[in-house]
């Protein structure tokens, strides 16, 4: 019953919704009058959009528009009998021009009138140098481009200044190249508990490890004769913060950059892990953290200076001077790491 109640447009736009269920009354109503909302936005819409325009407007505009055409074509009028049609010639044989150009006759003999800006002798003047009346065209005829392009030379200058200016080049150029770089990735390396050097961690070097020759001879290691290139080979006992390295076979290698370097081949055998903004070396196979030279320097920066005082001075405070003696031996002994004890132990 209330479907036969709907309105003839509504039923219609209704007829294609698939959505409409059958048995659910509140449903079915509530989607009826969702589309009848839409229904009617849509014909005000339209209705505002086919809004006819009543006939005293229609009939205003007209009458305005047929008055400026008039008032217009009046005009034109007007100013084809003053001056002529454009296109025609004039009584001195020149062509009429249009806008701007429009030629104007003046005077008994229908003459053309002599523009007012300039004087007879200037004209005459123009005339004998075969220039152009016009002052814009004229302008345009005797511009140079090249006059207006600004011409830049180097000033000249005393010797010392031009050697003042390649010296800054030289610096800013070094601050560019300084910007580039950075240090090395160096550690603390212990050998044989005796000698400490900085041995280079490069991930570049493919073999084990190198050691320059001098190192191995004033620490006066054995050499294992090889094939060439590399003639030699070493070992030595390595400790890095704590972490001891019973035996490192290394390469013997002359004249070498460093006096040791940590290869791609060592690294890889310890699972190693550079960490350089941390500036620390990892080694996952024994989870040990090796810290650079870098780092010491930064964690070192705060220690205060320490003080040295003469032994005669402490003889002075004391009767009696003690005398001891401290191998580096003793020193790794008591900084190396001891094996954790069990309860009953």
């Amino acid at each position: 019953m209330l479907r036969n109640a709907l309105d003839d447009r509504l039923i219609t736009t209704l007829v294609g919704n698939h959505l409409l269920p059958e048995d659910d009354f509140d449903e079915w109503f509530s989607i009826v009058g969702h589309v009848a909302q839409q229904f009617e936005v849509v014909n005000g819409r339209n209705r505002r959009v086919k809004q006819p325009v009543p006939l005293e407007f229609q009939r205003c505009n007209a009458e305005k528009d047929e008055s400026s055409r008039q008032s217009f074509h009046n005009e034109q009028q007007k100013t084809r009998k003053k001056n002529g049609r454009v296109g025609e010639l004039d009584s001195s044989g020149d062509t009429i021009m249009g806008g701007i150009n429009a030629t104007r006759v003046a005077g008994e003999k229908q003459k053309r009138g002599r523009a007012k800006w300039k004087t007879p002798e200037r004209i005459e003047q123009l005339k004998k140098e075969e220039k152009c009346f016009r002052p814009l065209a004229h302008s345009i005829c005797r511009f140079n481009p090249d006059e207006l392009i600004r011409k830049v030379g180097k000033l000249d200058a005393p010797a010392h200044s031009r050697t003042r200016e390649l010296e800054v080049g030289r610096l800013e150029k070094s601050k560019d190249v300084d910007s580039m770089n950075t240090n090395p990735f160096l550690v603390n390396a212990l050998l044989n508990d005796i000698t400490m050097v900085q041995a280079l961690v490069d991930n570049g070097c493919l073999c084990y490890g190198i050691i320059d020759e001098s190192l191995v001879s004033q620490m006066d290691l054995p050499r294992i004769l090889i094939l060439p290139p590399i003639d030699s080979i070493t070992y030595v006992s390595m400790d890095l913060d704590g972490w001891l390295v019973p035996k490192l076979w290394l390469h013997v290698v002359p004249e070498s950059t460093h006096r040791m370097i940590l290869g791609k081949k060592w690294l890889e055998d310890q699972d190693a892990l550079i960490h350089s903004k941390n500036q620390q070396l990892e080694l996952k196979k024994n989870g040990a953290w090796i810290s650079s030279v870098r780092r010491w320097e930064s964690d070192l920066s705060n220690i205060v200076k320490p003080q040295y005082t003469s032994v005669d001075t402490i003889a002075l405070m004391i009767d009696e001077v003690p005398v001891c003696r401290a191998s580096i031996e003793d020193i790794s002994k008591a900084l190396r790491g001891k094996p954790r004890l069990s309860i009953e132990e």
